[in-house]
């Protein structure tokens, strides 16, 4: 029996089209929130057209907008690329210039940049977990904080992987991220999924 990759754009495309899935991840994600995300969230184009003529047009896996007018790109990568990271910071930029004209900078909203990956990026260090966050959270120490207005998570799957090599003695303490994490994996076998 062939094994389902769960880790493939058109899979986890049709998988987060379903908009409670969808929130139930991104709730799991944001675990750290103090308003959680409800169904209220807007499936958007996922063309990000430049701004300049001369600008790259860039595509996402997957766009959207919360009921608080905040941005969330879900990217999906199971294959190494060359300055992932440098992508993702492209995006999250991309996706914080979305002020019409006349708006003040107290309207900004939040951007988030969110990458299930599976490798190993240079540029990030996974040292004793699976999920990487850039410390701009709300719940970071005041000395790490610098904005609640952008941030970037990378969810490492591989990594995750070889820290629960035998995941079935621990699916009672596993958290609602980690299930997630577990979910994606596609070297699961039968009975561990």
């Amino acid at each position: 029996m062939k094994k389902i990759d769960y880790l493939n754009d058109e899979m986890a495309k049709n998988l987060f089209k379903f908009k409670p899935i969808l929130v139930d991840f991104l709730n799991s994600v944001f675990s750290y929130s103090k308003t959680p995300l409800t169904s209220t969230i807007n499936y958007e184009d996922r063309e990000l057209t430049p701004k300049f003529f001369k600008g790259k047009k860039s595509f996402v896996d997957l766009y959207v907008r919360n009921q608080d007018g905040e941005d969330i790109n879900i990217e999906i990568q199971k294959r190494k690329l060359k300055d992932f990271c440098k992508r993702a910071i492209r995006y999250l930029v991309r996706l914080s210039d979305n002020m019409e004209k006349g708006q003040k900078d107290e309207d900004m909203t939040r951007t988030v940049c969110l990458s299930i990956i599976n490798f190993y990026p240079d540029e990030i260090k996974f040292d004793k977990d699976f999920h990487y966050s850039n410390s701009l959270r709300s719940d970071a120490s005041p000395h790490e904080k610098f904005s609640e207005l952008l941030e970037m998570h990378f969810i490492n799957i591989v990594h995750w992987r070889k820290l629960n090599p035998n995941i079935l003695n621990k699916i009672e303490s596993m958290s609602r991220l980690e299930k997630w994490t577990a979910y994606l994996c596609s070297s699961l076998t039968k009975i561990e999924r």
